[in-house]
């Protein structure tokens, strides 16, 4: 699952799938957060918290791998509008006009076939993610309950656990006892 975190502004995760996403993880800090995450990726659905206190969104891990065979960035791009339209703002250089060409990179990855964590596949459900994230905002008691639920069960996302099974499975490093 990927978790956009939403904290006094908000912060997304990257949209990562289960092997890479894994691999990026990283603790979160404590601040005014709530939760909010594609379908695929490890299972972080913070279940002490509650899956009605963070925001899901995208494909499943297994609809990714279903899809890997016949998946084709272009149909999002054909047959959606509010996808082709911020890809075009991309693409032409309206956020780079001093740089043109800059992102030429991100064209070729989402579109050229080279989008193996397909990214535009998710991006409707995203921005209607952040529709509810940004109605939540508007309610300051609602907001600020979840994002003490979240801040109150992030624990499990200290950086020595992170590190102890990282060193474990990664490493199959012991731990060393100091004196």
């Amino acid at each position: 699952m990927r978790h956009l975190v939403l904290c006094s502004g908000e912060a997304t995760r990257s949209p990562l799938t289960d092997d890479r996403f894994r691999h990026r993880l990283n603790p979160f800090t404590l601040s005014a957060r709530t939760h909010m995450g594609p379908v695929t990726g490890p299972p972080l659905r913070w279940p002490q918290a509650g899956e009605e206190n963070f925001f899901l969104f995208g494909l499943t891990a297994e609809q990714v791998a279903d899809s890997r065979g016949w998946y084709d960035p272009f149909w999002h791009y054909r047959n959606e509008p509010e996808t082709r339209a911020a890809l075009e703002l991309i693409f032409n250089d309206h956020f780079s006009r001093n740089e043109p060409g800059i992102f030429g990179p991100i064209r070729n990855t989402l579109l050229e076939g080279e989008d193996y964590y397909m990214h535009l596949a998710d991006l409707n459900s995203y921005v209607e993610a952040q529709a509810r994230v940004g109605s939540l905002y508007a309610e300051p008691d609602a907001w600020a309950r979840k994002a003490i639920i979240n801040i109150a069960c992030s624990g499990h996302f200290s950086s020595d656990r992170t590190i102890r099974e990282y060193a474990a499975a990664v490493w199959n490093a012991k731990p060393c006892p100091v004196d």
